[in-house]
């Protein structure tokens, strides 16, 4: 089903579903949800024709394509659920998200820590990137897309943590990289978690600086083991950003 939003107007908009069948029920309260959002952001400010602020949050997305602005503010709406469940920081109140076609080769998305901006590529030039056989492949373009989101949002809500070393790049891509599978349905998990092998399989040699760089599929693939062997995977979490658990080794 593809859903277009309609142009604002005073008319009120009725909406009736037949149920043919049982699975009919799940299809209608998923477009339900969709349509409400979509005629939310309808009514959210529009800052210039092809920007929006997403609705109850300040982030503001610039876009080519509203379709995408509406999967962005629904990733959103996830990511900040999935953040309270983990008693994690919010996301920030001000955060600018611009879709663009293309990145820096090896990137799907970038969270400028200097001025609270996000870069995404779109779900279109998301599927011209997508390696099959890479950690993420076996998802469709649109759930890879939002779980980038996700990946972005993480990254913003931690970006104030102080690191009692040079940097913390390792731990602060774990967490985004554990939020990130955190988010996907149970089914999109377990698929994941296949795809990663067993937990056992998952040193922390390949929780490292090096393979983050020169192997990030393995890197990405340890933490989803990692977290599959955690007994609590949210409060592993935390204690990886609140330093407690340290992935990151200073250099000399």
């Amino acid at each position: 089903m593809r859903m277009v939003p309609a142009i604002a107007s005073d008319l009120p908009i009725i909406l009736v579903f037949q149920i043919d069948k049982p699975d009919d029920l799940e299809r209608m309260k998923h477009a339900a949800k969709s349509i409400a959002l979509i005629a939310a952001i309808a009514c959210a400010p529009v800052a210039s024709a092809d920007s929006l602020v997403c609705p109850d949050s300040g982030i503001h997305v610039e876009y080519g394509d509203v379709e995408n602005a509406t999967l962005v503010c629904g990733a959103a709406r996830e990511a900040e659920a999935l953040f309270r469940h983990c008693d994690f920081p919010p996301v920030p109140e001000k955060l600018d998200i611009r879709i663009v076609e293309d990145l820096q080769k090896g990137c799907v998305g970038l969270y400028h820590c200097a001025d609270g901006r996000i870069e995404l590529l779109s779900p279109s030039a998301l599927e011209d990137r997508r390696d099959p056989e890479a950690p993420f492949g076996f998802l469709d373009a649109r759930a890879f897309f939002e779980s980038v989101v996700i990946h972005e949002l993480a990254h913003a809500a931690i970006g104030e943590t102080p690191c009692p070393i040079d940097d913390c790049l390792v731990s602060d891509e774990y967490i985004a990289y554990g939020m990130q599978i955190l988010s996907l349905s149970a089914e999109a998990r377990r698929t994941f978690g296949t795809a990663a092998g067993e937990p056992a399989a998952a040193p922390y040699d390949d929780l490292s600086r090096i393979m983050l760089f020169l192997a990030p599929d393995r890197f990405v693939r340890a933490v989803g083991a990692h977290l599959a062997a955690s007994d609590d995977p949210c409060a592993f979490l935390g204690l990886v950003k609140d330093r407690e658990i340290l992935l990151d080794r200073e250099r000399f």
